[in-house]
């Protein structure tokens, strides 16, 4: 009996202690779960009771903003190197969301619908995301979080922002914290950007390069202004979706087609032809009856040194794609001429454009791609009519 009372005290006392010690658990547990709680009005000056509402920690956040003053700031093998460096993480990361979610919701921003906001994350940055599967998606790549990445969507706020340090976006003011609106307000434009293609948004952004920031800017590396989100967003995630965005991408690159000419024809990840019109559409916006030596000397140009496999064919295009190639330039040339055709009269000693149609060309000296094209009927992206047209009209040589 004596063993037998003594083995249930024991029992008790174990239960009684495993009871008490869950108790704070639970209670860590039950604050770790509370919401955060945004201020519903801008301050740019916060508290540390605000910072906590929000789910930030002080300590924490005075930390990385001291880390963050040995992060590198840029140059080569040859600078001195000896001291080390901190490199950024995940939990700096986390540090500027709640304050990115907070400047955004007190300055008008309008959640999207999931709906939309799924739409344009694929249409955007080429990603399918889940709003289900993690607090935040980095847009490059598919980890849960990496520096590399610049762009990363936050699903619960439906949100689009920018991987940038702390000390960028705050500076600690006694016992307060003052936010640095400028990165905020490029946020803010990326967001209306690009879930709702506002031109307001998108001129701001284009007009916030290095010079837009104060001369003190005192951040880390070279600063990641407007223009620099706009060219990520062409030439990183391939966005061409947006007519402002291709007209300023295009005019900011006239001097060096080549890599706007590059970008109109390429592979799929599964070796497929891929077509992006809304480029060929832009250099098409970007001619007249008498400025037109951009599509006639330069993108005509390059289409026919693409189709003779000269050093433009970076694709290495097999014979049926450079004759669907051919079909989508024809299409092309065939709108341009026909809307300036009292530009090429062939009387008319002033007409600036040539006589010959490049597709005309083409069709001559390209004959295994063009006899191709016709063989499948031109793939129904062109016309036969439209192609016997142009021969008869800007060819030199008989339509055969």
């Amino acid at each position: 009996m004596r063993k037998l009372l003594t083995l249930m005290m024991t029992l008790i006392v174990a239960i009684s202690f495993v009871h008490c010690t869950a108790k704070p658990k639970d209670k860590a547990e039950t604050m770790a779960q509370q919401p955060v709680t945004l201020p519903t009005k801008y301050d740019s000056v916060l508290t540390k009771e605000q910072l906590k509402n929000m789910g930030i920690d002080w300590n924490t956040l005075k930390k990385h903003l001291t880390l963050q003053d040995r992060a590198w700031y840029g140059g080569d093998f040859r600078d001195d190197q000896s001291k080390p460096r901190y490199v950024p993480t995940r939990e700096d990361f986390d540090l500027t969301i709640p304050l990115v979610e907070y400047y955004l919701q007190t300055h008008g921003y309008q959640k999207p619908s999931e709906e939309v906001f799924l739409k344009q994350i694929q249409q955007v940055y080429g990603k399918k995301i889940s709003l289900q599967s993690r607090a935040y998606q980095p847009l490059w790549s598919d980890n849960d979080y990496d520096f590399a990445s610049n762009h990363f969507a936050l699903c619960s706020s439906r949100i689009v922002t920018f991987n940038w340090l702390l000390n960028d976006m705050v500076s600690i003011k006694g016992n307060k914290v003052v936010l640095d609106p400028c990165f905020f307000k490029q946020i803010l434009a990326l967001n209306n950007f690009v879930f709702y293609g506002k031109a307001t948004a998108f001129n701001y952004l284009k007009h916030m390069n290095a010079n837009s920031f104060s001369n003190n800017y005192g951040g880390v590396g070279d600063i990641y202004g407007g223009q620099e989100i706009l060219q990520d967003l062409f030439c990183t995630y391939n966005y061409y979706g947006n007519a402002m965005l291709n007209q300023w991408v295009f005019k900011s690159n006239e001097e060096s087609a080549l890599g706007f000419f590059q970008r109109i024809f390429v592979k799929s990840a599964t070796n497929k032809l891929v077509v992006h019109l809304p480029l060929i559409e832009t250099i098409e916006r970007n001619t007249t009856g008498n400025d037109h030596d951009y599509y006639d000397h330069h993108f005509a140009l390059y289409v026919m040194e693409l189709l003779r496999d000269n050093k433009n064919n970076v694709y290495h295009f097999n014979l049926e794609q450079k004759a669907r190639i051919f079909c989508y330039f024809a299409n092309s040339e065939y709108r341009i001429r026909n809307r300036y055709k009292d530009f090429m009269m062939p009387d008319d000693p002033d007409a600036s454009w040539d006589q010959t149609a490049w597709t005309s060309v083409m069709m001559e000296d390209c004959k295994e791609i063009y006899n191709t094209a016709r063989a499948n009927n031109f793939y129904s992206i062109c016309k036969p009519n439209m192609l016997k047209e142009m021969a008869e009209k800007w060819g030199v040589r008989e339509y055969n």
